[in-house]
């Protein structure tokens, strides 16, 4: 495996790391501290509310959730009897692990592939490795580009290939120096150097940390549950479905196998490919158009031309995309191009953020089935 090293910046990394922590940090081995007491005593077999609630605030998978209690009620939907059975199977070495990985991704809702994999370092770091997006950048600064690293979630065998990976390449960084004792330490370089490299720094706490570590599919996925929460049948685009499949708890959320047949070939071609549709009944209530990275212009473009082809369709329209996209959005749905209509786009159609996402999600939590889903015109912004 060949990798793309800055000599300097390894040697920095080198100097700042204390080799005396676990994780080379003080900061990381508390946090290593804090889930190994978990796992003693047997304590991983007879996990309680307050024990999950730990998990949950501990693990940096949820570091950027402002409302944990919310994480909690939604992985005990179930019961913690349920939590309880396939979280002491993640740690029991008797089953492969891809069995494992894949029976709490399946099974365990708002417990993704990140969350899983630092649960397995934390309680073995020298087999098992933390798989985020930042270790993924990490991994692109220094060149491996493999085809796990646009990926929002892993199974369990791809999960064992991302680990294949990290081995070759502590062990061809230990060659240069013998730093990394575990995966754990080998996470801390990752994190340092796809730090170093930003170009632009964010405050952990803004919105924007947010958004650096959230996807198309992660957008996608909270709208799908949002809708899902407020009693409504959910759609995701068909060409997106196969993307989603993997994510842990989408089982639940009883996608719709078809859409309605309301209209000409052409306007239900165009309806299935929306990113994310509500309906209520039959009746679309809702659609979205998620502009994480794209062009903000294409996702308006699908929208116009629904418009076009039913004029007469009164669906309420919105584009999510980050809070930095925000201006972009309104004066791209203002355009004269969508306003010179018979039915302007800017009439029908709104601009969503992902903080404005993210506060729904904080504020209202489980207590959504108990909203309409005109709530989400209070979040939204129309354009002048």
């Amino acid at each position: 495996m060949k990798i793309i090293l800055d000599k300097k910046n390894f040697e920095d990394f080198c100097k700042h790391a204390d080799l005396n922590y676990i994780g080379l940090h003080r900061d990381r081995e508390k946090h290593y501290n804090e889930i190994q007491q978990l796992f003693k005593q047997g304590k991983k077999y007879m996990i309680d509310d307050v024990d999950l609630k730990t998990i949950i605030n501990t693990l940096w998978a949820f570091r950027f959730w402002g409302n944990k209690e919310y994480i909690f009620q939604e992985v005990i939907t179930d019961g913690i009897e349920k939590f309880r059975r396939y979280y002491s199977m993640l740690l029991n070495e008797k089953y492969d692990v891809v069995t494992r990985f894949d029976r709490m991704l399946k099974s365990v809702r708002r417990f993704g592939s990140a969350a899983i994999s630092e649960l397995l370092t934390l309680y073995n770091p020298e087999k098992y490795a933390i798989r985020n997006r930042r270790s993924c950048t990490g991994l692109l600064r220094l060149g491996i580009s493999n085809t796990l690293s646009n990926k929002t979630q892993i199974d369990g065998k791809q999960y064992i290939e991302y680990c294949n990976i990290l081995s070759e390449l502590k062990n061809q960084l230990n060659k240069i120096r013998p730093v990394f004792k575990s995966f754990y330490d080998l996470d801390y370089f990752l994190y340092y150097i796809q730090q170093e490299k930003k170009e632009t720094a964010y405050h952990s706490n803004s919105c924007e940390s947010l958004v650096i570590e959230t996807t198309h599919e992660d957008i996608q996925f909270i709208l799908l549950e949002i809708g899902h929460k407020l009693g409504l049948k959910v759609w995701p685009a068909r060409n997106d479905r196969s993307a989603l499949s993997n994510r842990g708890g989408i089982d639940e959320l009883h996608l719709l196998d078809k859409l309605p047949r309301q209209f000409d070939e052409q306007t239900q071609n165009l309806i299935e490919h929306i990113d994310v549709l509500w309906l209520k009944g039959n009746t679309f209530v809702a659609a979205f158009e998620i502009e994480h990275t794209t062009s903000i212009y294409s996702g308006l473009l699908r929208m116009s031309d629904l418009v076009a082809v039913q004029p007469n369709l009164n669906i309420p329209l919105y584009i999510v995309a980050p809070d930095k996209r925000r201006n972009k959005v309104l004066s791209e749905i203002g355009r004269p191009t969508f306003s010179n209509r018979a039915k302007p786009l800017k009439s029908i159609c709104r601009y969503l953020s992902y903080s404005a996402l993210q506060e729904i999600v904080d504020k209202y939590g489980s207590a959504l089935h108990r909203m309409m889903p005109e709530i989400i015109n209070d979040y939204a912004v129309k354009a002048e």
